[in-house]
């Protein structure tokens, strides 16, 4: 049981199912700031909020994962995430590490440009 769920999770991580949260965790090393107190949990779960932008599930589909979100103390915006400041010059060089060759994010969807990441970084409000 415990190697099959290993070997499960590996799959979908590489597939798709993580690619683009991870990708975009692993791209906010390309910027300074207070993102770097976060755990790996809260950076790959805005990311996973990102990768639902990338993969343009609709604001219904999307909304009750942040309201759970909230309701378990995740980030679920710019501002919890300490980037609310940040240029969108450093969002496309979370963009450009996110999509190079050594990661993930192409298993996602090899179409999605550096400008497509950064953009779907900014989209969370904070009403809902």
């Amino acid at each position: 049981m415990i190697e099959a769920n290993t070997l499960l999770s590996g799959l979908g991580f590489e597939n798709a199912g993580l690619a683009g949260a991870h990708a975009i965790h692993n791209g906010f090393g390309a910027i300074q700031g207070d993102i770097h107190h976060l755990t790996h949990l809260e950076k790959v779960a805005y990311g996973t909020l990102t990768q639902m932008v990338l993969d343009q599930r609709p604001d219904e589909v999307i909304h009750p994962d942040i309201r759970f979100y909230r309701s378990i103390k995740m980030p679920t915006t710019l501002k919890e995430i300490h980037l609310e400041n940040e240029s969108f010059n450093n969002l496309l060089r979370v963009g450009k590490l996110a999509c190079s060759e050594k990661e993930t994010l192409p298993h996602l969807n090899p179409f999605l440009s550096v400008e497509d990441v950064a953009q779907a970084i900014y989209p969370v409000k904070d009403e809902f």
